[in-house]
């Protein structure tokens, strides 16, 4: 994993969640169809101490955001 700062966004893995989880929905699927096909590509990472966390932060963050945009928060 790699990090070059504090910010959740300052991660390998957050940024890989983020991007993977835009193109899910960018390919046409459901917020709930993209996250459960997240939890399959990361299936790794999840248990991990560290990467865990850092997964489920940003598919938290990130999904809500969209979700805000399009739906107005």
């Amino acid at each position: 994993m790699g990090n070059w700062g504090i910010g959740l966004y300052s991660n390998d893995t957050a940024c890989d969640v983020r991007d993977e989880y835009r193109n899910l929905l960018k390919e046409g699927m459901s917020g709930a169809k993209a996250t459960r096909e997240l939890i399959k590509i990361f299936a790794d990472l999840i248990d991990d101490k560290d990467d865990g966390p850092v997964f489920y932060l940003a598919l938290a963050d990130t999904s809500s955001k969209i979700l805000c945009r399009e739906e107005g928060c």
